[in-house]
């Protein structure tokens, strides 16, 4: 009898959890255990979307593993997908996400033929290769991912792609790529580790904000409903637009649809007095021979990897390597050993002021200027925020930071101009550019 009773509970618990019809009435609930946690505002927003809630004793657990079927049930809500009321063609789906697993199955999120002896294990943790080919399926994008190329095609800052079997590897990389599920700052991914709970809500609400916007009745934006053949994209698969364009498009080589006008508007850095010696992204891309699609992707790899670094510091953990790995991004200058020691001051700081901060940076490829100074900026958009410190000092590795008046846990977004520079004059420079040593995420930049 207690068996039976220690079930049903256990099922309870289960369904209040991941039961979108019982987490409408729910999104009020504060938990005890999320005060303070780098995920407390995502774990909040996923409660009131209806996708996931916490347990019965007031708590989320938020660093809780995952599980399969408990992952499914959260994207399957999420989307808002109609639920299936078939049974699975799992054998081992005789739980209480069964319909949730087979609506999966249905949208071809789950593939049966990729589980051994039709087991989906719905009770095993889920890994982050897992939840990277679902949120990727969920987004309409197998068939980039699996072209058998792809992942060879593009430049890729994640040092373990390798190690998964190619068939996921395009996955990976676009999971990655579009922010869904992130690498680490040693540049690993990490694709059989599994998720907490935290993580979790992170990447589902990551994959919603890639799904195409739907209107009041449901129905995806036009511009998502026409004709794929008449859509124009660049290398990289991202869609051109050709309405609705910035005042200076001219400036560029082309407007993408993901990037608002106000990115491509934004002024330019201080340059050159001498407007002969300025030039646009649309002019060094057809004039300058250095302009390859492979070097412009060896500087986005070192502009995000540097800013990785940058934007990512925990006095728990930081150490020397911090130092080698961000050294290594920046140009030099002529003095090596006064740059060591500014960096090394700086994670003796971190350490000693018990600085925490987490953000990205992502550089646009197409947004490059060149202010006529010898030296080069790419447009990028970042998002940071600092969650701990004791003097409010030096928080970033950034040589106008105490210009700024940030406070702590407030989340900062915004564009800003990366300068590039190189020693390396006339000839071959283009593998050789990398960040300045006066690169500043508040030289030129709108924040909010």
């Amino acid at each position: 009898m207690k068996k039976i009773i220690s079930t049903l509970l256990l099922a309870v618990l289960l369904l209040v959890s991941f039961n979108g019809s019982v987490l409408a009435n729910t999104a009020h609930i504060t938990f005890t255990d999320i005060s303070s946690h780098w995920a407390e505002a995502s774990i909040k927003k996923s409660v009131e979307l209806g996708f996931i809630n916490g347990y019965g004793d007031g708590t989320f657990r938020p660093e809780n593993p995952i599980t399969r079927a408990e992952f499914t049930t959260a994207l399957v809500g999420a989307m808002k997908l109609p639920i299936s009321k078939k049974s699975s063609v799992f054998v081992d789906d005789n739980n209480w996400a069964e319909p949730y697993i087979e609506t999966a199955i249905e949208n071809n999120i789950i593939l049966t033929d990729e589980y051994d002896n039709l087991k989906f294990e719905p009770s095993k943790n889920i890994t982050r290769q897992e939840i990277a080919v679902m949120a990727v399926r969920a987004l309409d994008k197998a068939k980039e991912a699996e072209d058998q190329g792809y992942w060879k095609k593009i430049f890729s800052k994640l040092t373990d792609l390798t190690q998964v079997d190619e068939k996921f590897r395009g996955y990976i990389k676009i999971a990655n790529d579009l922010g869904i599920v992130n690498g680490y700052l040693d540049g690993s991914f990490g694709p059989k580790k599994t998720a907490t709970r935290a993580e979790a809500v992170v990447m589902v609400l990551n994959t919603l904000d890639k799904l195409p916007e739907t209107d009041q009745t449901g129905q995806a934006d036009q511009t998502e409903q026409q004709d794929q053949g008449n859509v124009q994209k660049d290398r990289l698969g991202r869609v051109i637009r050709t309405t609705d364009l910035p005042s200076n498009y001219k400036d560029y080589p082309y407007i993408l649809a993901t990037i608002p006008n106000e990115m491509y508007e934004m002024k330019y850095p201080y340059s050159n007095p001498d407007v002969t010696k300025r030039r646009v992204s649309s002019k060094l891309y057809s004039t300058e021979p250095q302009f390859t699609d492979e070097n412009v992707d060896i500087w986005m790899e070192r502009i995000e990897k540097y800013y990785d670094l940058v934007l990512n510091v925990d006095y728990r953990t930081i150490d020397e390597n911090w130092e080698s790995e961000a050294f290594e991004y920046i140009n030099k200058g002529v003095n090596e050993d006064a740059l060591r020691r500014k960096l090394k001051d700086y994670r003796e700081w971190v350490q000693q002021n018990q600085i925490v901060v987490e953000g990205s940076l992502k550089p646009e490829p197409t947004m490059i200027y060149d202010a006529g100074f010898g030296g080069f900026f790419v447009r990028s958009q970042f998002d940071f925020k600092i969650t701990s410190f004791k003097e409010n000092e030096n928080l970033l590795y950034d040589d106008l930071i105490n210009y700024q008046k940030l406070k702590k846990d407030v989340e900062y977004k915004g564009y800003t101009d990366i300068e590039l520079s190189t020693n390396h004059s006339g000839g071959n420079w283009g593998s050789t550019l990398r960040i300045s040593n006066t690169a500043s995420l508040f030289k030129n930049n709108i924040m909010n």
